[in-house]
C-alpha cells in the first residue's frame, strides 16, 4: 500500500499482500492475525474489507485452526 495510514502505531498487516497471505495463503483466522499483531479482530476484519478480500465461511476458518496462529 503507497499511503501509510498515520494513525496505525506498531507492527502492522496493514498491506494487502500481507493480509492475503496470512488469512488465504496460510489459512489463518482473523482473530489469530489480530492476536499476531496485536490489534483487535475488527480491526483485520475492517482492513479485509478495505483491500476487497473475500471472507471464509465460519466452518472453513477453523480448517488449520490455532495450530501455527501465535508463531
Amino acid at each position: 500500500m503507497s499511503d501509510e495510514n498515520p494513525y496505525v502505531v506498531g507492527p502492522t498487516p496493514y498491506d494487502e499482500e500481507t493480509l492475503r497471505r496470512l488469512y488465504l495463503d496460510e489459512r489463518r483466522t482473523m482473530a489469530a492475525i489480530a492476536r499476531k499483531f496485536d490489534r483487535d479482530p475488527s480491526t483485520i476484519r475492517r482492513w479485509m474489507d478495505e483491500f476487497g478480500i473475500e471472507r471464509r465461511q465460519g466452518g472453513d476458518a477453523h480448517a488449520i485452526q490455532e495450530a501455527v496462529a501465535d508463531e
